[in-house]
This record gives C-alpha cells, structure tokens and sequence, in this order.
C-alpha cells in the first residue's frame, strides 16, 4: 500500500500532447515534493497516453485513462481517486511556477479557517512571452465580495483542503459546464474561507484553442444565472453592508517590494480593488440602498479618478437614448 501525498494534483487533458510535457515538467520541479500527480486523460486520441507512460515513469505520476466524457466527470474522477489532505487544480497548457505547492500548503496550514487558496498568475500568450499579470484581490472578504459579480480565482490555480468537499459533499456539477470552478467556489463559499496569494506562482496560456478562450462567451452570460442559484439579491447586499467597513479602511499603497516579479503589480492590482468598489456600489444601487453605493463610489474615485470617470462616463454612454 501507497504512502498516501500530502497534496493530490488534478491535471485534466484532451489531446493535449502539445502542451503536456511542459505542465507535467513544472509540476515535477515543485520545491515541496510529497505530491501525487494524477492525470485524468478524458479519452485523448492523440499521443497524450504515450508521452505520460513513455517519457515520465515518475512513480508520483497516477494517470487514469478515462472514456471522453468532458472536464467536469473526469474532475469528479480526480476527487475521488486523490488521497492527498489537500488537492491542487492544473490545466494541461499551463505552468506551475517552482515554489507554488509550498507557498499555498504554507498558507493554508498557518489560516486553519481558510479552505481554497489560489494565486495571482502571469499571462503568456502562444508565442511564450509574458503579457501581463491578473493581479487578483487577496483578502477573504474581498474574494467573496467578488464572487457577487465575478470569479475571483484562475482555477489551475487553487489549492483546496479536502476536508472541506468530503465533509460538505461538494464536488463539480454537470449542469454548470464551463464554469464549473466558479459555481464549486460559490458554494464553498458558503463554508469556508477562499483567498488568493500575492505572488505570481502560475502562468496561464492564452491561446485560441484553451478552454476559457473558447468559451469565454458562454461564461460571461451564465455569471449572473449562477450567482442568483447561490445568493439572493438580499444577501448580496447584507453581505456587502457587513463589510463596508472593511472596504471603506483597505489601503493598497502605491510603493510595494516586487522587484522579483515586475513593478506593475501594485498599480494593476490597486486598480482592481478600484473597479472591486465600483462593481458592488452598482450592486448596492441596483437594490435602491443608494447611500451605502455613494460610499463605495466615492472611495473607488479616491484610488483612482481619471480611471473611475472614464467607467462611469462608458456606462452613461451606452445608456444614452
């Protein structure tokens, strides 16, 4: 009998030997290394099975060949095969930066009330350079504020404790295909605390033939259908009220240290926090509590006024007659 890993990696393919060797690699090369890397080869056609057995005979690899039946069963099949106490999410044409696992374990055992931790990541587009950084809000209350509009984490970015789908019953649904890490995080949200790191640890490729890009469209139009299945329109606003102090007293400074990974990042993620305030005044506003929206807008001006007008001029826009 097997050891059982501290952490399960969920790495789901379809006909990714393109991109595999590169995923597999990263994950390989993590600092913290009690790790299972289970594969969920969702009926590949391609030579994906051939590279996994021939060029990687790691024995932390588990690659289970799975008939084709889309990414929500074969991550299903990933839940109940790991035997890790915390599960790690990946996709096939993304990288894993080498301090990522230790980084998010490190977290999640010093914040017990925390139970989904992902990262801020880097943005590669098909050619391997970096375009940009999604400077992703950090604190729990602000990760749940915005799921109230938005999905706060990039999926291959999480790390989950187990504990907290086995003993809740959470796993993906069928019904929410394409956006099924956003409807998981709404209802975990409901137990547990979810937060991001501030540091870069993943890469996410942005190319055509990815999965968010192919169906970014159907993503966005089913948003607020899968909020409304969590969160009534009353709880959206009590929430945001509970935590008006909160959002009214966070600083994001405009000097920060990140000379390892790019100077842009404390610009890029005050402005987030901007458009953070802005999105749940709107909320607010939407609810007829038009004095609490004033407070959010009037600090989402402070961050930023050149940048707060010209959203607000663009809604009026295409509001006009």
């Amino acid at each position: 009998m097997r050891r059982e890993p501290v952490i399960s990696v969920l790495l789901p393919v379809w006909n990714g030997e393109q991109y595999i060797r590169t995923s597999i690699q990263s994950a390989l090369s993590q600092t913290f290394q009690d790790f299972e890397l289970i594969i969920l080869d969702d009926g590949s056609t391609d030579r994906t099975k051939e590279i996994v057995s021939q060029e990687f005979p790691d024995p932390r690899i588990v690659l289970k060949r799975l008939p084709h039946q889309g990414i929500v069963a074969a991550l299903n099949e990933g839940l109940r095969a790991s035997r890790g106490q915390f599960i790690a999410r990946m996709d096939v044409d993304d990288i894993s930066l080498p301090q990522r696992l230790e980084k998010q374990i490190n977290y999640l055992e010093n914040h017990p009330r925390c139970g989904i931790v992902g990262t801020t990541y880097y943005v590669m587009n098909a050619t391997g350079h970096y375009t940009s950084i999604y400077p992703s809000l950090l604190d729990p209350a602000d990760v749940h504020l915005q799921l109230l509009y938005r999905n706060p984490l990039g999926h291959g970015t999480v790390m989950i404790r187990g504990s907290v789908l086995r003993e809740n019953g959470l796993t993906y649904r069928a019904q929410a295909t394409h956006y099924e890490d956003f409807d998981l995080w709404l209802r975990c949200s409901r137990v547990t605390e979810i937060a991001n790191l501030a540091e870069p640890l993943y890469v996410w490729m942005d190319h055509p033939s990815s999965v968010s890009g192919q169906h970014q469209e159907v993503m966005s139009k089913e948003t607020s259908a899968v909020i409304s299945r969590v969160f009534t329109e009353n709880e959206k606003v009590e929430l945001i009220e509970k935590n008006m102090r909160h959002l009214l007293q966070t600083r994001y400074p405009t000097r920060e240290n990140w000379s390892n990974y790019g100077t842009r990042l404390p610009a890029l993620r005050r402005a987030e926090y901007q458009y953070h305030l802005y999105r749940l005044a709107w909320i607010l506003v939407h609810q007829g509590r038009c004095l609490p929206a004033s407070r959010l807008f009037l600090r989402s001006l402070c961050l930023g006024p050149q940048t707060y007008l010209t959203r607000m001029w663009g809604r009026l826009w295409t509001r006009r007659p």
